[in-house]
């Protein structure tokens, strides 16, 4: 019968794997969440699927890009996290490794935002023909921001590590670009299409 080393790995741990809930709690919650909202997700896709047979094709086609981008994202979220916790359990420095980050989160992120906003900049022109300039600024801040996105995808893939990255990047991290488009549907709060239809 083989004997068990005296030492186990609770005991054989320094007081670094302490601290370690501080780095991979926020991973794994944030995983969790997403995957509870993936679930939301595909409960709304299907029910507009059953509710809207007759919707335009467009129309449909959005819904299942989108779902479909979501659908990828959620997948490399997952093989993330199982690589940090599977295969790098323990292996502090792998935290720091961006893996599939640098397309999962920024890039898929950037045209899941660029596709919903250019959806809602048309729906603004088609029900508020007064302001076609609006449309198209809504149109140009949605191509900015996947713009936006797309540089801090292609810097966090050549950097390879979150400290590098945080130290190195040339892209500053800008506000939320929802900010950008809050005060331009307050200008159309006066429109009583938009309003019904928002």
């Amino acid at each position: 019968m083989s004997t068990l080393p005296s030492s186990t790995l609770a005991e054989g741990t320094d007081t670094a794997l302490s601290g370690a809930y501080k780095l991979t709690g926020p991973l794994l919650i944030g995983c969790f969440l997403n995957l509870i909202l993936y679930g939301v997700l595909c409960t709304q896709v299907y029910i507009y699927y059953i509710s809207f047979p007759k919707d335009r094709l467009a129309s449909k086609g959005i819904v299942y890009v989108l779902w479909f981008t979501e659908t990828l994202q959620t997948i490399l979220n997952a093989y993330v996290i199982f690589d940090i916790f599977c295969f790098d359990f323990g292996n502090f420095p792998a935290l720091d490794k961006v893996n599939l980050t640098w397309f999962s989160v920024p890039i898929l992120s950037g045209l899941i935002g660029c596709i919903s906003q250019l959806f809602y900049a048309w729906r603004m022109y088609a029900f508020s023909k007064k302001a076609p300039w609006l449309s198209m600024i809504l149109s140009v801040i949605a191509f900015t921001q996947f713009a936006g996105a797309i540089a801090c995808g292609i810097q966090a893939r050549r950097y390879g590590y979150f400290s590098d990255l945080y130290a190195k990047a040339k892209v500053p991290i800008l506000v939320s670009k929802s900010s950008l488009c809050l005060p331009f549907y307050r200008l159309l709060a006066g429109v009583v299409e938009c309003e019904r239809f928002v």
